[in-house]
C-alpha cells in the first residue's frame, strides 16, 4: 500500500512539472557586439524558437540598454529603455544587424559602464537569452548631437526625420538609430506598425482573452490588413476551432505611452452557438 501511495505521490509531482512547463516557448538566442565608436554600437543577434509542427511559430528579439555594469535582469523590467527590436520571425535560427546609439553616448562627458540586455519575446513572454557590458570608446560625440527613435521624428511645421540612418557631422548616412541636432521643439511619431508584429500582437492578445478556449483550440487563422490608408493601425480577421467555430477581428493600434511605442489591441470575437 505504501508503494502505491509513494507511485501515486512521484506521478502527481510529474504531472504538476509537466504542466508547469507545458506553456512555456523554447527560445534561445546569443547578442554578439562587432565594433563600437565614440557614438553607436553595431551588433550581431541569433535568435530560435522551437516549436511543434502545428503550432504558430512567432517570436521577436527585443534589446534593452540599462545604465551600470553587472548582470542583467533575467525577469523583464517594468520599465526598460527599449534600443532595439528584430522583425517577426516564424522560423530559425535567425541573424540580424542592428546598429543603435546607447542612451547615454550623446553628451560630451565619458558615461561609464552600460548593459545591453536581449530578450526573445514569444506567446506574450519575455525570456532572457543574454547581454553583455559596453563602454564608449575615448572621443566625444558632436556637440548638441541626439539620438531620433528608428521610427523618425515630425518636426514643426509638419515635416518628418526618417528614422534607421545615423546622420554624420559630414551629411552622410549609415544604417541604425539617427544621430542630429534637434531643433528647440520636437514630437515623437509612432512608427510604423508592421503586419508581422500585429500578427503576434493579435495571437497574445487572443491568448490574454480567451485563456484555453484558444490555447487548445485547433486551426487557427489570421489575416492582417492596414485599416484604409493608416500606417499604424491593422485589423486582423481571426478564426479558431473548438467546441464550434470562433471568429472575429482583432485591432492592433500603435501608441506613445512613457516615451516608448507599444501596441494597443481591441479584441471582438463571437462564440460559437450553443
Amino acid at each position: 500500500m505504501r508503494i502505491r501511495v509513494v507511485g501515486f505521490i512521484v506521478a502527481i509531482v510529474a504531472l504538476a512539472l509537466s504542466a508547469a512547463s507545458a506553456g512555456a516557448a523554447t527560445v534561445s538566442g546569443s547578442l554578439q557586439v562587432t565594433a563600437t565608436d565614440a557614438t553607436t554600437v553595431t551588433f550581431n543577434v541569433t535568435a530560435q524558437r522551437t516549436c511543434a509542427p502545428d503550432e504558430q511559430c512567432d517570436y521577436y528579439a527585443d534589446l534593452e540598454n540599462f545604465f551600470g555594469d553587472g548582470d542583467c535582469p533575467t525577469t523583464y523590467p517594468a520599465d526598460p529603455f527599449n534600443a532595439w527590436n528584430g522583425d517577426v520571425q516564424n522560423t530559425g535560427p535567425t541573424t540580424e544587424v542592428g546598429m543603435i546609439t546607447p542612451r547615454a553616448w550623446t553628451g560630451a562627458a565619458d558615461p561609464g559602464p552600460e548593459r545591453l540586455c536581449l530578450y526573445i519575446f514569444a506567446d506574450s513572454v519575455y525570456y532572457y537569452v543574454g547581454g553583455t557590458v559596453i563602454n564608449r570608446p575615448a572621443g566625444a560625440p558632436p556637440a548638441g548631437a541626439r539620438t531620433i527613435p528608428p521610427g523618425g521624428i515630425t518636426l514643426p511645421g509638419g515635416g518628418r526625420t526618417g528614422g534607421g540612418s545615423t546622420t554624420t557631422p559630414g551629411g552622410g548616412t549609415t544604417g541604425g538609430a539617427s544621430t542630429r541636432t534637434p531643433p528647440s521643439s520636437r514630437t515623437v511619431a509612432v512608427r510604423t506598425v508592421a503586419l508581422t508584429k500585429a500578427a503576434a500582437s493579435a495571437k497574445a492578445a487572443l491568448k490574454k482573452s480567451y485563456g484555453k478556449k484558444f490555447t487548445q483550440g485547433k486551426r487557427y487563422r489570421a489575416s492582417c490588413k492596414r485599416v484604409g490608408t493608416s500606417r499604424i493601425h491593422v485589423r486582423c480577421t481571426v478564426s479558431w476551432q473548438r467546441a464550434g467555430t470562433w471568429r472575429g477581428t482583432v485591432d492592433v493600434t500603435g501608441a506613445v505611452r512613457g516615451g516608448r511605442q507599444v501596441l494597443v489591441t481591441r479584441v471582438r470575437v463571437r462564440k460559437p452557438k450553443g
